[in-house]
C-alpha cells in the first residue's frame, strides 16, 4: 500500500520498520513464552499443575475456580489477563501508562482483543465495553485515561461499538501501587465508584484496564455495576502481576 511506503509501520517492541503489523510477528511469538498456562477461570491467578491433575485446557484456563475464588467469590465471572507482567511487555505497558505512547496503546489493544477472541469460543461478546475510569484529578495529572484507549482498540478489534449513555464517575484515592498489604487495596477503593448513568438495557460487560494485581479495583467497579443490574461482567486486562 502506499501508505505504508510513505509512513511505514514501525513494531512497537523492537522497533523494526516493514509492512507488517504492530507488534510484528516475531515479537508477538516472543511474548508467546509470558503466556500462563494453567489459570483460574475466575480470577485468571497461574496455577500449579502436578502430574495426575486435570490438565491445561486449549484456551490455559483451569476446570476448576482457585481457592481464592470459591471461598470468596469476587463480583465479576471472569478475568481475561493472558500474560504475566514482565519484560518486554511490562516496559510497553509502562511506555502507554507513563508517556502516553499511544503507539504502545494501540498494540496493547490489538493483542488483548486477539486473546479475547481466542478464549471466547461459543460466548457472544458482552453489550459494553467500557475502560476503567480514573479520578479527574489524576486524569487532569495524566493528561489521558490509558484504559479508555485501551478499551477503544479493543472494541475496534473486535468490531464492536460505542455504548452511549454511560457515565461512571470515580472519588480520587491515593495510587493503589502504594498500598502494602491487599486489604490496603481493597479499602482504598471501596465505594470509589458511582454509575451516574447507564443503558438499563445493557447486562453484560467487559472491563478493561492494563493490569491485575489483587483485582481490587476490578471488584469495586464490578460491585458498582451489579448495583445497577449488570448480570455478567468480564474483565480483560493485558497482563496479570504474579501471586505473592
Amino acid at each position: 500500500m502506499v501508505q505504508d511506503r510513505v509512513f511505514p509501520r514501525c513494531c512497537s517492541l523492537c522497533g523494526e520498520i516493514g509492512p507488517h503489523e504492530d507488534p510484528c510477528p516475531d515479537c508477538v511469538r516472543s511474548l508467546d513464552a509470558l503466556l500462563h498456562g494453567t489459570a483460574c477461570p475466575r480470577c485468571a491467578a497461574p496455577l500449579m499443575v502436578t502430574a495426575g491433575e486435570v490438565a491445561p485446557t486449549a484456551v490455559g484456563f483451569s476446570l476448576t475456580p482457585c481457592v481464592a475464588c470459591l471461598s470468596h467469590p469476587p463480583p465479576f465471572d471472569r478475568v481475561v489477563a493472558p500474560w504475566s507482567f514482565a519484560p518486554p511487555l511490562s516496559g510497553l505497558i509502562h511506555r502507554m501508562k507513563y508517556r502516553r505512547d499511544l503507539a504502545a496503546a494501540a498494540a496493547l489493544g490489538r493483542l488483548l482483543a486477539r486473546e479475547v477472541n481466542a478464549r471466547r469460543g461459543a460466548t457472544p461478546p458482552p453489550g459494553a465495553v467500557i475502560g476503567v475510569p480514573l479520578s479527574r484529578r489524576r486524569l487532569l495529572y495524566r493528561g489521558f485515561n490509558h484504559a479508555a484507549e485501551l478499551a477503544a482498540i479493543v472494541r475496534r478489534s473486535l468490531g464492536l461499538g460505542t455504548v452511549r449513555g454511560v457515565r461512571i464517575d470515580r472519588r480520587h484515592t491515593p495510587p493503589q501501587a502504594k498500598a502494602e498489604s491487599v486489604a490496603e487495596r481493597l479499602a482504598n477503593v471501596d465505594g470509589a465508584f458511582t454509575i451516574r448513568r447507564w443503558p438499563p438495557d445493557i447486562r453484560e460487560v467487559a472491563i478493561v484496564d492494563d493490569v491485575l494485581t489483587t483485582g481490587a479495583t476490578a471488584s469495586a467497579m464490578a460491585g458498582a455495576l451489579r448495583d445497577r443490574g449488570v448480570e455478567r461482567i468480564e474483565v480483560w486486562c493485558c497482563a496479570r502481576t504474579p501471586l505473592s
